[in-house]
């Protein structure tokens, strides 16, 4: 069965959704690529004649289910990582739900790069979307933030905006 016929499959829930075979729209990141199907996980990446990697390309990392539309029903948080060719390692999460028995794109971010934006979580949380990225301030090199910042979004017609004022708190050694 191709992928495209796999999302033509109705669900009856957003779990049942292979993440890691889908067709995904494009992001800023993406560049010029547009929309892009992983297969088993991977995005594949493009090569030059000699076999060096063109530009950047992605895995999937995870999905973690919750209610961030506040309507009792599950959404999917994708989380894909960025592969860069070099050390950076941002990431872009996209968010599901399921529309007439159908996978139905809500909303995506790009994070940064580790100590400068970087992901350090994300979750529902009593009908938000909430994201936990690394501080820029008072880091001690890309490698190593000292902070990071807990943003919550709650969906407002047909998209997710930031709700209050984005938190910041201390990294003790243990969550780092």
């Amino acid at each position: 069965m191709s992928i495209q016929s796999r999302q033509a499959t109705s669900y009856s829930s957003v779990r049942e959704i292979d993440f890691l075979n889908f067709t995904y729209p494009a992001q800023p990141s993406t560049g010029a690529r547009g929309a892009f199907t992983l297969r088993n996980g991977e995005l594949t990446s493009e090569r030059d004649a000699k076999g060096h990697v063109i530009g950047m390309w992605l895995t999937f990392s995870k999905v973690i289910y919750g209610d961030v539309t506040g309507d009792g029903i599950e959404e999917a948080i994708v989380i894909h990582n960025w592969i860069t060719g070099g050390s950076a390692m941002p990431h872009v999460v996209y968010v599901y739900t399921l529309e007439k028995w159908q996978p139905k794109f809500l909303w995506s971010i790009t994070t940064g790069d580790r100590a400068d934006g970087g992901l350090k979580s994300a979750h529902a949380e009593g009908g938000y979307l909430v994201l936990e990225t690394y501080s820029p301030d008072g880091k001690r090199g890309d490698c190593c933030p000292v902070a990071y910042i807990k943003t919550r979004y709650q969906m407002h017609g047909k998209k997710l905006s930031v709700v209050g004022k984005p938190e910041v708190f201390p990294l003790s050694s243990k969550s780092k």
